[in-house]
Formats: C-alpha cells, sequence, structure tokens
C-alpha cells in the first residue's frame, strides 16, 4: 500500500483554510499514486484549539468543513483529524480521526490517551475513546492512532496510562498502524521519536506510517519529521523538517541505507530553524508584515536579528540603535556592521542632544 502524507501547516481557527490546504494535499498525493492519504491531528480546526472549542459555531463549523472535504474524495482513502461532538455522559468533545472515502465520512476514531501534562491539556475538552478497533481500508486493516496514543511509558514523562491502545490493535489483527500527529517540537525531540516509532514497529511486527503537523501555532512549534517505518523498524521514508512536505510511500519499499538530511543535523541548526518558522508563522498568522528591533551591538539582539531577518526577509525588518552618552562607541559601530551584514534596514536615532 503506497501512504501519501500531507505533512501540513494548518492555522489555528483558520477552518476553511486549513479544509482547502487539505484538500489541495490530497489531491496532489492522489496524483502520485497514493492508495491511501494521511493528516495530521486536528488538521481541520489546527492545533491546539484550546477555548476556542467552546465557542459558539467553531466545532459546527469544523464538523462542516469535514463533511465538505469528504465530498471532494474519491476512492482513495483519506483519514483526517478533527474535533467531534460527544453527546454522552462525560466531556463534551473527542479528539477524532475520520476516514473520508468515495464522497462520505466513514469510519470515524477517538483519541485513547488524553496528554495532560507540560503544554498539554486535552482533558479538559475531549472524553476518551471507549475501546481501539481496526478498520478494513482497501483490503487490510489498519490501526488508526492519534499522536500521544502510540507513544510507549518508557519515553513519556512517567508512568501515565495502562495498556496501549497499539497493543490492543495489533490483538486485534492490526497490519499497519497509522498516527496522526501534532507534536511540538523539543531539541532532540525528533530522534527520540524515530526511536520510539521504530521500537513499537519491532515490538509488534508491523508498518507505521506517522504524519506530523509542521509550524507555529500559540506557543508551540510543531517540526514534522513525519516517517513510515517497516515491521523491523527500520525507515523507509523521511520527510525533512520545519516546512510542508508532500510524499508518497510505501512500507514494503526496501529500507532507507542511511539516514538523510531531515533528521537534524545539531542542536543549533535545529534551534534555529524552530524559531525561525515560529516567528515567520506568528507574523503571518496574525497579519503582521514587518519588525522593528532595538540593536545594542550585543549577543542578544544580534541573535534576535538574525532569526527576524531569516523567518521575514532582511527587507522587512528595521534595526534601531539609540545610544546615550553611557554607550559605548562599539555597541553602535557593531550594530551598523550588523545591520549591514544582514542587510536590514538601520537608524542611529540618539535619546540625548550630544
Amino acid at each position: 500500500m503506497k501512504i501519501g502524507f500531507a505533512q501540513i501547516n494548518p492555522t489555528i481557527g483558520d477552518i476553511e483554510g486549513n479544509r482547502d490546504r487539505l484538500l489541495l494535499a490530497y489531491r496532489e498525493l492522489v496524483q502520485a499514486g497514493a492508495d491511501l492519504v494521511l493528516s495530521p491531528e486536528l488538521a481541520i480546526p489546527g492545533y491546539p484549539p484550546l477555548d476556542l472549542l467552546f465557542q459558539s459555531g467553531f466545532v459546527r463549523r469544523n464538523l462542516e468543513a469535514l463533511a465538505s472535504l469528504a465530498t471532494q474524495t474519491g476512492p482513495v482513502p483519506f483519514v483526517v483529524g478533527y474535533a467531534d461532538q460527544h453527546a454522552a455522559v462525560g466531556r463534551p468533545l473527542r479528539n477524532a480521526a475520520a476516514v473520508l472515502e468515495n464522497g462520505e465520512i466513514g469510519p470515524r476514531i477517538f483519541k485513547s490517551r488524553l496528554p495532560t501534562y507540560d503544554v498539554f491539556d486535552e482533558d479538559r475538552y475531549f472524553e476518551p475513546s471507549e475501546g481501539s478497533f481496526p478498520v478494513n481500508l482497501k483490503g487490510v486493516r489498519v490501526g488508526v492512532t492519534i499522536c500521544e496514543d502510540i507513544w510507549t511509558e518508557d519515553f513519556l514523562p512517567r508512568a501515565l496510562y495502562g495498556k496501549s491502545p497499539v497493543e490492543r490493535l495489533v490483538e486485534r489483527g492490526a497490519e499497519l498502524l497509522l498516527n496522526l500527529s501534532a507534536s511540538p517540537f523539543t531539541l532532540g525531540k525528533p530522534e527520540r521519536r524515530l526511536q520510539m516509532l521504530a521500537a513499537v514497529a519491532r515490538t509488534h511486527r508491523v508498518p507505521i506510517a506517522y504524519c506530523n503537523a509542521v509550524g507555529g501555532n500559540d506557543q508551540l512549534v510543531f517540526d514534522g519529521h513525519s516517517m513510515l517505518l517497516g515491521s523491523d523498524g527500520r525507515p523507509r521514508m523521511l520527510l525533512p523538517g520545519f516546512q510542508e512536505s508532500l510524499c508518497c510511500a510505501d512500507p514494503a519499499s526496501a529500507p532507507l541505507t542511511s539516514l538523510p538530511a531531515p533528521l537534524p543535523q545539531n542542536e543549533s541548526e535545529s534551534l534555529f530553524e524552530a524559531l525561525v518558522l515560529g516567528v515567520r508563522d506568528y507574523f503571518a498568522k496574525c497579519g503582521f508584515r514587518s519588525a522593528v528591533l532595538g540593536l545594542s551591538g550585543g549577543i542578544d539582539s544580534a541573535v534576535v536579528a538574525a532569526i527576524a531577518a531569516a523567518a521575514l526577509g532582511p527587507q522587512n525588518v528595521l534595526g534601531v540603535t539609540m545610544p546615550s552618552r553611557f554607550s559605548s562607541p562599539g555597541s553602535v559601530s557593531d550594530s551598523e556592521q550588523l545591520a549591514r551584514t544582514l542587510g536590514i534596514s538601520f537608524l542611529n536615532i540618539p535619546i540625548e542632544r550630544s
């Protein structure tokens, strides 16, 4: 089965825009020969939607977008993340994935493990799934999991859950595991995810298709690094980090002989890319176009200016130094040299009469 990965950059609350982005990705991946297309977690509302979920009409619009997206699908299944309603006792919503196929919404799968630690607060909004069952897609019994569902206790902060959804799915005959994810970036996390997913694949002898979101949303940065692993735990495909990317791959293909450039080469590179992506998306998603920065001639303002120039383009950044009698000549000359080096505009505005 050739799996298409829609590693897209959703915007929280831009439900119609996210729907359109998903549709374009689906069409491109189908054209590329995908037998199944996979999206990130909560791709329609964006992650984390937080209290927007309680806003009047928000969940309804997300469900309407899901239905609209379904009408545009053909025989290639599209597994899409969205927020569903929960009418029974418990939390009012569910973190969900739906299989869209032939113009209709097919099986719906709900997240079992709801992280409520660190930056996560999912138990505030969502009711967990009552059980995990494979779905039949193109003659293959597929276990659909959502983000935390596939993480093992060895890679979590502490023992938080009981029996894993993956174990239940494999016991019930899953031959392939899909994971829709919105996993935030921290230093070393792409490598840790690969280690964890490889261990899961080897333990249960099933291939894993993992599709992570990319982009800056709220205070979080999502790094992508989606991947496909064979049942031996060896990578068949690794998508690049910190950028949108679409790719098709087959878990039955030969393993990669070496890990390619998509995994971060060092922590400094990885951190810089994450900061640039976070700044770029903050400006773009809030409708800002340019930045004014104070330059002191020191390391801190130099780093900020370098990130801003990379994220926004040097033509959209203005550096300002405001010397006084207490400023050293070097702070002014270093600020001016920094601006020339980065190609940003520069102003020297003394804050007292000379």
